[in-house]
């Protein structure tokens, strides 16, 4: 029986590739190594030398990856989606077309489009280009880089022309992004270099390094979803991701200072999150859910806003401090975790706007668990808790709206004023009631 051949769409120097050939994609004008996978739709060359054209008809997304050197006399056309030039290797080609969004990261790239009598060198009507982290030489009769809807730059810089400007410009009646001279006038080479220092951050996220060159967005094998990183302000913001690894904030002694965890939509780290020498908040209007918090090194640990439910596994404890350093602060949160010990080691556990709701009567007080001290949030024998759950409280204006009672000033420093009939009853954070009211109209106290 005939086996049936499937094709990709993909022609190298006038070769279709196909099921057959994909591992090995040979022809009169192709030396070296070239294949194909079309799984993950990776196009391999491999000190390739290929006198001609590679061309994609009716692909939507493919990712070129070069390794050692390798030479094309031709140009590589456009696909649907996103096109990527990635690798450790370097490319000489003739020209290359864009089309929707255009990556070239980490490689070494030359455009030679002069030398065989192209007006452009690279070219993307209407479509983004990045360049991260790699050295690009694009030379041309007219124009190097031009008519993008948006040309971007990470990790790297323009060194020809000096005082380089990406601006808005036109050629031949086509509008875009171009990267001219410090005139103003389109540049016909353009000299791109990776920049030379690389900063190392010091966190860690499934493994991956957060650097200068990856913080805007950080990605990896155990990474989905948007992560990112700025340093400036120290806060790394988790957009519906899941991470299949651990968070890790350097190691001691040279742990970081401070860091914010941002958290947006969804989260899931199928891993901990480790600590930082001073204070750490995890805030924002999403959630997340850990394996477990480490918050030893800490004098702070601030959970603001957010929900996070912790699930320790068996013989980990979920949510814990130094208990002679360290400060857990819940505020306007809800928490839920679950762990040997659920929350405990801490110098002091401090709940605002939000109560215990799970263990009943639950208290936080003095205890030990395996020779650490500290504060730990215990069950009401005294018992150390193995599940807490921490609610947010309903604000006061809520709460004042529900029971047809006025309560002002809101927020109050040391007076507070409320005004309604019928009984009012006045508790802690722990449940505990400190004040009951009976049959008044109007009652004030202070702090």
């Amino acid at each position: 029986m005939k086996k049936e051949v499937k094709y990709y769409g993909i022609a190298i120097a006038g070769v279709y590739v196909n099921s057959i050939n994909c591992n090995k994609i040979t022809g009169k004008n192709i030396k070296g190594k070239v294949s194909y996978n079309p799984e993950t739709k990776t196009l391999t060359l491999n000190n390739a030398i290929i006198d001609g054209n590679i061309g994609f008809y009716g692909v939507v997304d493919i990712t070129i990856t070069p390794v050692g050197e390798n030479i094309m006399a031709g140009y590589i056309e456009s696909v649907s989606g996103t096109k990527t030039i990635n690798g450790t290797g370097s490319l000489k080609a003739s020209y290359i077309d864009c089309y929707d969004k255009t990556l070239i990261e980490n490689c070494t790239i030359e455009i030679v489009a002069d030398t065989v009598g192209y007006e452009w060198g690279t070219h993307g009507p209407d479509s983004k280009l990045t360049i991260k982290n790699a050295n690009l030489s694009s030379e041309a009769f007219e124009v190097a880089i031009g008519s993008f809807k948006d040309i971007e730059l990470i990790g790297c810089e323009i060194v020809e022309p000096a005082n380089a400007q990406i601006i808005d410009n036109e050629f031949d009646g086509e509008k875009g992004k171009y990267i001219c001279d410090g005139d103003g006038n389109i540049a016909k080479k353009v000299v791109i270099k990776k920049s030379a220092t690389t900063i190392d951050y010091g966190i860690t996220i499934a493994n991956v390094k957060v650097t200068s060159d990856n913080c805007n967005n950080i990605t990896g094998v155990g990474i989905t979803g948007s992560v990112s990183y700025n340093h400036e302000t120290k806060t790394l913001t988790l957009d519906n991701a899941t991470i299949n690894g651990n968070i890790s904030f350097g190691t001691t002694p040279n742990i970081i200072e401070d860091i914010t965890i941002t958290l947006v939509g969804e989260n899931t780290v199928i891993g901990y999150i480790n600590p930082v020498s001073d204070t750490k908040t995890i805030n924002g209007t999403g959630s997340l859910k850990v394996e477990y918090i480490n918050n030893w090194h800490e004098k702070n640990s601030i959970i603001e806003d957010c929900t996070i439910e912790i699930v320790a596994g068996e013989g980990y404890w979920a949510l814990y401090g130094e208990g002679d350093n360290s400060k857990l602060t819940i505020r306007s949160a809800n928490l839920s975790s679950e762990g040997m010990v659920a929350i405990g080691s801490f110098k002091d556990i401090e709940l605002v706007d939000c109560e215990i709701v799970e263990p009943v009567n639950a208290q936080i007080i003095d205890n030990e668990f395996e020779g650490i001290a500290g504060k730990f949030i215990c069950n009401e024998d005294g018992t150390i808790a193995k599940k807490v759950v921490i609610k947010k409280l309903s604000g006061l204006n809520d709460i004042a709206q529900t029971n047809n009672i006025n309560i002002y000033p809101n927020p109050a420093r040391n007076k507070v004023t409320i005004e309604g009939k019928g009984e009012i009853v006045i508790t802690n954070s722990l449940g505990q009631v400190v004040k009951e009211i009976k049959d008044n109209n109007t009652y004030r106290t202070l702090n």
